[in-house]
């Protein structure tokens, strides 16, 4: 798959893993339109960019996240009332929002 057959303002990982060796190899690539301003084509080139090196330098993390997530989705699963909106069930236990906090695109 070559980065012209996505859409327009697409960010791309793909990780081609070598069953033998059991490697993989990272090739990234993007379809940002140009019109995009000019800060925020910085910014999602930098989120991609750090994307990578998260992949490349920290693969056993990531692969002990996912692994955790896989066991609580289960935990939930097993947990959560036969037909339940797990959304109802996530306001139940928060009650009011107070408690929640939201994050803004851009940290800086």
């Amino acid at each position: 798959m070559e980065i012209e057959d996505f859409d327009e303002n697409v960010l791309a990982i793909i990780m081609t893993i070598n069953e033998e060796d059991h490697s993989f190899d990272l090739k990234v690539g993007h379809s940002l339109s140009d019109d995009l301003d000019e800060e925020d084509r910085y910014f999602y080139l930098d989120v991609l960019n750090g994307m990578m090196i998260s992949m490349r330098e920290g693969i056993d993390k990531l692969a002990f996240d996912g692994m955790m997530a896989r066991h609580m989705s289960r935990m939930i699963e097993r947990s959560m009332p036969e037909n339940a909106d797990p959304e109802e069930v996530l306001k139940d236990i928060l009650g009011d929002t107070e408690n929640v906090v939201a994050f803004k695109r851009k940290l800086h």
